[in-house]
């Protein structure tokens, strides 16, 4: 990465970091933006686990074409 690319996203997260005075003070908003996260998280680790077994699983099934073609099939 270079140097100017490193020091844009330096800039940019100290930028966005929230100057508060009470951290321990959270308000509605944050509470559903933390719940929001924490869903959509779930979601995006089930969909990734779901997706790479079924990835895994298409290495070890057979097609139908191949089962028609195949010599050793006695049907």
């Amino acid at each position: 990465m270079k140097k100017e690319e490193l020091s844009k996203w330096l800039l940019a997260g100290v930028l966005f970091i929230p100057a508060a005075s009470d951290p321990q003070y959270l308000d509605p908003g944050s509470g559903s933006l933390i719940l929001q996260l924490i869903i959509a998280g779930a979601a995006a680790v089930s969909y990734a686990f779901r997706h790479s077994i079924g990835r895994l699983f298409k290495v070890f099934r057979r097609n139908k074409d191949e089962d028609a073609t195949d010599p050793d099939n006695e049907e």
